[in-house]
């Protein structure tokens, strides 16, 4: 977040402000839901994310074999997301489908791409 900062409180930008505002619609028509598990979480947080799901990588010897590469968009709220503040990479977990249509299953946050005000980008494993 930028902005000025104010007897040590960081203030947002107009800019920030009106970008912070439109995350929930924004993610109420492209996100699907996830549940986003703490690191010693003993429950989920339901929340919504935009998913990129893409093959990259060869594997090494499996002919026509890529790897995924899975990221998320969420909000960057520690009620309605996942606040840049309560990450733990490595540590906190995502319950989403790896692939449309498949069930989901629990995968490792591990890595920070990009944060603003209103969104992280985050890479999943």
């Amino acid at each position: 977040m930028q902005g000025d900062i104010s007897a040590g409180v960081k203030v947002m930008s107009a800019f920030d402000t009106e970008l912070v505002a439109v995350i929930p619609e924004f993610l109420e028509v492209f996100g699907e839901a996830i549940e986003y598990w703490p690191l010693g979480a003993i429950d989920a947080r339901v929340i919504k994310a935009i998913i990129e799901r893409k093959a990259s990588d060869d594997l090494i010897g499996i002919p026509y074999g890529k790897t995924l590469q899975i990221t998320i968009w969420v909000a960057n709220d520690s009620k309605t997301g996942i606040a840049s503040t309560e990450l733990d990479r490595g540590g906190d977990m995502v319950k989403l489908p790896v692939k449309t249509g498949l069930a989901a299953e629990k995968r490792p946050i591990v890595g920070l791409i990009s944060e603003d005000a209103g969104m992280l980008h985050l890479e999943v494993n």
